[in-house]
């Protein structure tokens, strides 16, 4: 497996749906938050992979600082659910213990310490009655739970009136309840506002109202647009899921229809809609259907800048639709250029996922997304700078392609030199004719090759590891690295025997041949890849 691993390298991003597990293990839940991907095992067991660079692996180290192997997180196998947000995370088990793992900015882990952070997974009181938990999307530090008698707590950064508490304080370190309404539903935290459900299907706000995230609600006490308490936003008693990302809005009635409000500065809604003359966007204050799509809307989520939706019907997603930024193929539809940059689509594109596979979860982290298949199987798209696709390569798997490039590129470049002087020599005898001495250089080629093939690949082999040294490879990368350079030496028979009788078929000006074997091997190399990947795999 780690050869597998060395060989098959990484990329920064996934243009297009992918398996995220290649070893496929068979997973229950996934939650993507802002860099890391959670998920629940099948057997109940909590794992983790991407960035951990304030601990929120729970491995109980910030080493290493990302990792595209899922890392199991505690001993525990009785999960129930996760919310993931920017640098932390919260999880409910069986037994109805809330439990939060990474930062503690503005106590967000609820744990009521002093801790800047915590690294394994630490429980938030000792109550054993929650039932939903909830994070920011993505740019704050609070977190909202809900309990089986259907009331709410918050607990974190209150400076927005996230806490719906009626004030704007700093941070609350425990859970305090929101009011004393015991039929609460479900609740979704974007940057600056909250929406939240109740069991009849009302539909409520609180936060600070910028760009009409909460429609035109006020603050029912003082009149302002922080609204520090849950205020009612419609009388519609329709509305079956909500999201709330960043400043916008978005919720699903019970008949399948989709509908949005609040931020559209960046024309980000989903509507498609016109600016004026001076590039502006209209107001979206009240809830506005998003037509572009077809279908029933199952589930609905997103980050800052790219926003997705799953279409399906029987509570199963049957097909992927983005829009807003593809950078890092953030929409999936194999048109993203780099990392770093992307263009904005404003209408919904679909996401290229496997034909004839469905699904029940949809879930968005920035600029990436995951979607957990019937099967088990978890499938993702976009930037994977941190292993956030969890497709097995270690941070040391990547250092050992690049360090041993030098060695690699030393030895190939030498068999390539003698090759190309041989196309030279054979090029000017076949030219001028002299065939007796075309004959005499393809023997001296071969003999070359035979003589110096099996003595230089045992020379390699046996200076690798002292080359690594003297590169100054760092011993963490050290024994893959070491493994990749001498699985790349024990392939020199065949690439430089390819380089030398392509020099001369070139030299006698027969290059479809070498092009027809090139052919060849190039696509036996990508059958190979799917059976080791696919079929086996390893």
């Amino acid at each position: 497996m780690k050869i597998l691993r060395l060989l098959l390298g990484a990329g920064l991003c996934a243009a297009t749906a992918a398996t995220l597990q290649a070893q496929s293990p068979t997973w229950k839940e996934v939650t993507a938050s802002d860099g890391t991907t959670y998920a629940i095992n099948t057997d109940g067991s909590l794992w983790a992979w991407g960035w951990n660079e304030v601990g929120q692996l729970g491995i109980d180290s910030k080493t290493p600082e990302k990792t595209s192997v899922p890392q199991r997180m505690g001993t525990a196998d009785n999960w129930k659910t996760i919310a993931g947000g920017k640098g932390y995370a919260f999880f409910i088990d069986n037994d109805g213990a809330l439990w939060a793992v990474g930062t503690n900015e503005f106590g967000v882990q609820g744990a009521n310490d002093s801790a800047t952070t915590h690294n394994v997974l630490t429980r938030i009181g000792t109550d054993s009655d929650w039932d939903f938990v909830a994070a920011a999307h993505f740019n704050e530090y609070v977190g909202i739970a809900r309990k089986t008698d259907g009331t709410l707590w918050a607990w974190g950064r209150g400076n927005s009136g996230l806490l719906g508490d009626g004030t704007l304080k700093d941070s609350a370190p425990v859970p305090q309840q929101i009011g004393t309404d015991k039929d609460w539903k479900t609740v979704s935290i974007g940057a600056t506002h909250v929406l939240a459900l109740k069991e009849d299907g009302t539909l409520w706000g609180w936060g600070w109202n910028t760009h009409d995230c909460l429609m035109d609600a006020k603050d029912p006490k003082s009149g302002s647009y922080v609204v520090k308490t849950p205020v009612q936003l419609s009388t519609d008693t329709e509305w079956d899921i909500i999201f709330a990302v960043n400043e916008a809005s978005y919720a699903i009635k019970k008949d399948g229809t989709l509908w949005t409000w609040g931020d559209n500065t960046e024309n980000l809604l989903g509507l498609n809609s016109t600016a004026d003359e001076d590039g502006e966007y209209p107001r979206v204050i009240q809830p506005t259907q998003i037509t572009a799509l077809t279908g029933k809307a199952l589930a609905v989520s997103g980050c800052e800048n790219t926003r997705t939706v799953g279409i399906g019907d029987g509570g199963v997603i049957t097909a992927v639709y983005a829009w807003g930024s593809n950078r890092a193929g953030a929409l999936g539809d194999d048109k993203a250029t780099d990392a770093t940059t992307g263009t904005y689509s404003y209408t919904p594109v679909k996401v290229l996922l496997p034909e004839g596979v469905t699904y029940t979860e949809l879930s968005s982290g920035q600029l990436y997304s995951a979607v957990l298949a019937d099967d088990g199987k978890i499938y993702g798209w976009g930037i994977n700078m941190a292993g956030q696709m969890g497709n097995y390569v270690s941070d040391a798997a990547l250092a050992a392609v690049g360090t041993g490039f030098p060695v690699i590129f030393f030895f190939s470049s030498l068999f390539m030199g003698l090759s190309t002087g041989g196309t030279v020599v054979i090029s000017q005898f076949y030219g001028a004719g002299q065939m007796d001495r075309v004959h005499d250089a393809v023997d001296t080629i071969y003999a070359a090759f035979l003589r110096l093939i099996l003595p230089m690949t045992a020379l390699a082999m046996l200076a690798a590891k002292p080359l690594l040294h003297v590169l100054q490879v760092d011993e963490t990368a050290m024994d893959e690295a070491l493994t990749y350079l001498l699985v790349v030496c024990g392939g020199l028979i065949g690439t430089v025997g390819y380089n030398f009788n392509a020099g001369i078929l070139n030299g006698l000006g027969n290059s479809r041949t070498t092009l027809l074997f090139l052919s060849i091997a190039a696509g036996l190399n990508i059958v190979l890849d799917l059976v080791l990947v696919l079929v086996i795999p390893l």
